[in-house]
This record gives C-alpha cells, sequence and structure tokens, in this order.
C-alpha cells in the first residue's frame, strides 16, 4: 500500500508539474481530458457507495475475503476503484497533451493495479467465496465491463456473504 501510494504521489506530481508547463492548450485533448477526470470521479464514487455498507479490505492486505461485491459499478467490473484511477492517470495525460514521461507513470500505476488486483483475485480462489467468485469473474471484466453479458435488469446488486 505504501508503495502505491508514494508512486501515486509521484505520478500526481508529473500531472500537475505537465499541465503547468502547457503554453499552448489542445481543446481536443483538454475536452478528453475533462470527460475521462469525470468518469474517474463517477465509478470512483458508486464505488465508495457500492461499499459503504460492506468495505472492502486495502490493496495487498493479506486478509480473507468475507464477502462478494456485486453491487453498483461491481455489476459490470471487477475492480472499479482500479479503473477509476486509471482513468484519472490517463485524464492527466490527455490534459498534459501526451507529454512523454506521463506514459511511465500511467504504465507503472497500471503495473501496480493490476499486481493488486490479481493478488485479490487468488484470495478469492483460496476461500470458501471461490464457487460464486468464479461465476461472478466469468460474467464482468477486470479493469473494463465484459461487454457480452450485460444485465441491465438491476437484480445483480445482492452481496454474498460468506457462510
Amino acid at each position: 500500500m505504501r508503495v502505491i501510494s508514494f508512486a501515486s504521489l509521484i505520478s500526481f506530481s508529473l500531472q500537475i508539474y505537465a499541465v503547468a508547463r502547457i503554453e499552448r492548450v489542445n481543446v481536443v485533448f483538454a475536452v478528453a481530458g475533462i470527460l475521462l477526470y469525470l468518469a474517474s470521479f463517477s465509478i470512483f464514487w458508486r464505488a465508495v457507495a457500492a461499499t459503504r455498507r460492506n468495505r472492502l479490505t486495502l490493496a495487498f492486505s493479506e486478509d480473507q475475503p468475507q464477502h462478494l461485491q456485486t453491487a453498483g459499478p461491481y455489476r459490470f467490473v471487477r475492480h472499479p476503484f482500479y479503473l477509476a484511477y486509471l482513468l484519472f492517470w490517463t485524464a492527466g495525460l490527455f490534459a498534459a497533451a501526451g507529454e512523454w514521461f506521463l506514459f511511465a507513470t500511467l504504465a507503472a500505476m497500471f503495473a501496480l493495479y493490476l499486481r493488486a488486483a490479481r493478488l485479490e483475485e487468488a484470495k478469492f480462489a483460496a476461500s470458501e467465496l471461490t464457487e460464486n467468485y468464479s461465476q461472478y469473474r466469468a460474467k464482468t471484466g477486470m479493469f473494463l465491463p465484459n461487454i457480452n453479458s450485460f444485465n441491465f435488469s438491476g437484480d445483480s446488486s445482492v452481496v454474498e456473504e460468506k457462510r
């Protein structure tokens, strides 16, 4: 968790630096950046609302999962918080009109979130929730929605509790 926090601080500082040194705004990139920031914030706050009652543990923790979250953005992706963060870093890249060094920060943050997500998924695979998680995993994407399995009926918001 300390590595993610430190990497986030460095990445955010580099985004601020890149945006501050823009001499001429590229409107297309700026609008794309703003839209990505809005998407990031929307997904983040929807994930917060979905996990308000059944809190998640921190990235890289060694505890066993107690419940399977399937409400809100979890209906579409298994890791909406990481998706929101990745959209945020991508937004900075667009807002700063493609500063080369921001590609490196995006790649580094992606690698960290991918590692954390894989560790979380391994914990589910080794838990009492393995069967439920396997079914859930088949229906949802890791960071991007699995468009072949969209369910818009709204009946998938049940949180499976560990027995």
